[in-house]
């Protein structure tokens, strides 16, 4: 490539560094994946987003229990089914 002018010398510049740039990561890539890059698996998301979904479920219903025995009144089943809400949200972080 020509460098008469200003605009032809930056884009000569920018030219060359990206093949130095190309000519790395060709370079990286052979040396770090000689097999070949394989296509990521998230399959596992679908399990851990099913599990999530679950003890969702079981919190909103350990929490409707609690709010019942809340309004009857009832301390000893209100601290047992908080102690399980509190157990299932440390599960489910």
């Amino acid at each position: 490539m020509p460098k008469n002018t200003e605009n032809e010398k930056e884009i000569r510049k920018l030219a060359i560094e990206n093949i130095r740039i190309e000519k790395a990561f060709k370079k990286a890539t052979a040396k770090n994946y000689a097999n070949g890059i394989t296509e990521f698996d998230d399959s596992i998301f679908g399990e851990l987003f099913n599990k999530e979904d679950e003890l969702n479920a079981e919190i909103k219903a350990f929490v409707d229990d609690y709010r019942k025995a809340k309004d009857s009144k009832d301390k000893k089943q209100s601290d047992i089914l908080n102690f399980a809400i509190k157990v299932k949200r440390k599960i489910c972080s």
